[in-house]
């Protein structure tokens, strides 16, 4: 990963010399005050014995080998201290363990959390990332005990606390960049962010306390630094409903109810009404679930080296991170946060990624 120092100091002397052969490079000294502005690596690795402890008591299991340290690319990663063969299952965190919001109408699984607005429709209907940021902030500042009764507390503290991310820097900084397109990407962003942080400022119900606009800001770029979505927002395969379902069967067959064609149709539309719930209906309206995943958060990104998948386990009502390919002793487990460019990474994560392919130029407007 490439921080904002050298990609500053990178930039300004490409685009000096590749289109404006005239322009100043600025001085270097601006940049050496700005690293990485997440909490040290040194003390979020002190707690990481405490979140390994914690994984065992939350039923998260990690595979043999897999441990959370320092990363090659900087920060924490999740490592593997043997050679890992392909298609291996790496981790699985238990479905009441990750935060989730499902989107659009329906909100956090934590109900507890829509208790910090008066208006509950407009946290449902608000940004998912939003609803992750009060949700971050109640197990921050008001509980960190969900209802499942298990204690986030000790993967709330290896959070990193502060990103270099550029709608923290200054106007002239950003235009150090000398792209444009990115320094109106991000001022679109404060303006958004500053209008939406209004606008849950404008629902704050008393129990809302504490909740500043930076707070609110960490929140958003934990979600959307961490989170992943996909389509599906049913629920996990249930066998008690089907076992329920046979008892009926074999109660309205015994006792001379029915036929058994009538039981088998009976039971076929009990088997039915579940796919088109748990698969139909959420495509029909554009739901999304949208996760935070304890744990499997720790994997950094690398299009080109990505080695491992994130699942979710309708059987075992878990997520996973499972491996593509073999993962060589002491490597890095990466996973791809998508095909991002280089513009979205810096801005929303916080870094760039040399060979990107999916990296793209937008060019002025031609004059």
């Amino acid at each position: 990963m490439i921080t904002k120092s050298f990609l500053c100091a990178f930039l300004t002397a490409f685009f000096a010399n590749a289109f404006s052969p005239s322009t100043k490079n600025p001085t270097s000294s601006s940049f050496t005050t700005h690293l990485l502005a997440a909490t040290s690596t040194t003390s979020r690795l002190k707690r990481v014995t405490s979140l390994e402890d914690w994984s065992n008591e939350a039923e998260i299991k990690l595979g043999e080998g897999l441990s959370i340290n320092q990363s090659p690319f900087g920060g924490l990663g999740l490592l593997s201290s043997k050679e890992v063969p392909g298609n291996s299952l790496l981790l699985t965190v238990p479905s009441d363990v990750a935060l989730s919001i499902e989107s659009p109408g329906v909100g956090p699984n934590e109900r507890a959390v829509l208790d910090l607005v008066e208006d509950r429709r407009a946290m449902r209907e608000a940004p998912w990332y939003v609803q992750f940021s009060l949700y971050l902030h109640y197990l921050d500042k008001v509980s960190s005990i969900r209802s499942s009764g298990v204690n986030m507390r000790p993967w709330l503290d290896t959070l990193p606390r502060s990103f270099d991310t550029p709608i923290h820097w200054s106007e002239a900084e950003r235009k150090e960049l000398q792209y444009d397109h990115l320094v109106e990407s991000v001022s679109r962003q404060v303006t958004e962010w500053d209008k939406l942080y209004k606008e849950v400022q404008g629902v704050a119900s008393p129990s809302l306390q504490g909740f500043t606009y930076d707070s609110f800001v960490w929140g958003c770029e934990c979600a959307r630094s961490r989170a992943f979505s996909g389509a599906y927002t049913g629920s996990a395969f249930n066998p008690l409903v089907y076992a329920f379902t046979l008892v009926l069967v074999g109660a309205y067959i015994g006792l001379g109810v029915g036929t058994l064609d009538q039981a088998a149709n009976g039971a076929g539309l009990v088997f039915a009404a579940t796919v088109f719930k748990d698969f139909v209906l959420p495509k029909l309206f554009s739901k999304k679930r949208y996760i935070i995943c304890p744990v499997i958060d720790m994997a950094n990104h690398n299009s080109m080296k990505k080695t491992s998948e994130v699942a979710f386990e309708f059987f075992g009502d878990a997520y996973s991170l499972a491996t593509s390919f073999t993962i060589p002793k002491g490597d890095e487990v990466l996973i791809s946060y998508g095909d991002r460019s280089n513009d979205q990474l810096l801005q929303y994560y916080g870094f760039v990624e040399a060979d990107n392919p999916n990296d793209i130029y937008i060019m002025p407007p031609l004059r």
